[in-house]
């Protein structure tokens, strides 16, 4: 399986929704999860995720497996140079898992981090 992984654009909202929900429904059971959930809050709808990706104090990207969206990875960039960027949520679905996905969505990330003056 080939996959692709680009910066988010607001037509990609309504799949990151529903792959953060999934994303969120994988962990609630597992140790730590519920307090993980708990401490950090779900983006959300569509509407909110089309905010977030229009926020320049963010990146978010979706990575596709034959066009499908299958995982998703969003940073708060660094907000000054020499500061660090945060990925604040990070997930591959399972079926898109030991391919590279999760590497590449990283990877991109820290390009991005280091490109908006991150160290």
């Amino acid at each position: 399986m080939a996959f692709t992984v680009r910066r988010a654009a607001g037509i990609d909202a309504p799949e990151l929704a529903l792959l953060e929900q999934q994303a969120r429904e994988s962990i609630v059971d597992v140790r730590g999860g519920a307090a993980l959930l708990a401490e950090q809050p779900a983006i959300g709808d569509a509407s909110a995720w089309a905010a977030a990706i229009a926020d320049v104090g963010r990146a978010v990207w979706v990575a596709t497996v034959d066009d499908v969206p299958m995982g998703l990875l969003e940073l708060i960039l660094p907000e000054a140079a020499g500061g660090v960027g945060v990925v604040r949520q990070v997930f591959v679905r399972a079926a898109a898992r030991e391919l590279g996905v999760g590497g590449e969505l990283l990877a991109q990330a820290v390009a991005a981090a280091v490109a908006a003056g991150g160290v």
